[in-house]
């Protein structure tokens, strides 16, 4: 037997089999002027006692909790100290039109890149490659993602990123690739270009390549599954 849970639309369904449920340790039951906090051991009720609410409030608020890996573009969803921390992965694909600043101008180039990685975490991202064709799994190398103003973390700017959540993650994903980019940060992203990633996207652009060479990709020495701790 098993049972579907849903969360709220967000995320597919997920099918669990009785024997993975986690384990009852303790019941809260809320009445209009107290808590009572029930312990369990082994599925059976033990010692009851009144609860501080600021207490409780206190651990749930610090509850620690993560998904695991997850299907379609949502790669895992954490909850730590309160607060949301979400990883989606980009299928390798064209971008256009992607906005640069150069000394003497601004153009907008067609820009193929690998497979990403973007993880928020409050108004922090952070944005890895992947050389993955298909959905990434634990054991999938990352590589530095080869764009300028990243140095594994976003540089966010003034750009109006907004608080990473489950919800939030695509608007995340366009507020990058739409508020331009200059040559900060563009060293160590390109094998062929070590010292400005911009020199590889202007090849790109010219010739109209469909796809980013993989092999001129940077390795983190880092697999996916270190994201999660």
């Amino acid at each position: 037997m098993a049972t579907e849970l849903t969360n709220l639309g967000i995320f597919p369904a997920m099918r669990f089999g009785e024997d993975e449920y986690a384990q009852l340790e303790m019941r809260l039951d809320l009445f209009n002027d107290r808590i009572v906090a029930t312990r369990y051991q082994q599925g059976r009720a033990g010692a009851s006692f009144i609860a501080d609410p600021l207490a409780v409030a206190q651990a749930l608020n610090g509850f620690d909790i993560d998904s695991g890996l997850l299907p379609e573009n949502v790669l895992f969803w954490q909850r730590r100290e309160g607060v949301e921390r979400v990883a989606i992965w980009l299928p390798p694909q064209v971008w256009w039109p992607v906005r640069i600043e150069t000394r003497q101008e601004t153009v907008a180039w067609r820009v193929p890149l690998p497979g990403l990685v973007l993880v928020g975490y409050r108004k922090y991202y952070q944005l890895f490659a992947v050389a993955d064709e298909g959905r990434p799994g634990p054991e999938s190398e990352l590589f530095a993602a080869p764009c300028p103003n990243v140095s594994g973390q976003v540089c966010v700017g003034n750009a109006p990123f907004p608080v990473a959540g489950a919800s939030t993650m695509g608007e995340a994903v366009q507020v990058f690739f739409e508020s331009g980019f200059n040559a900060h940060l563009a060293n160590g992203k390109s094998r062929k270009y070590p010292d400005d990633i911009t020199r590889m996207w202007r090849v790109l652009n010219r010739i109209k390549a469909a796809e980013y060479p993989l092999a001129d990709l940077v390795p983190m020495r880092m697999q996916l599954k270190g994201l999660l701790k």
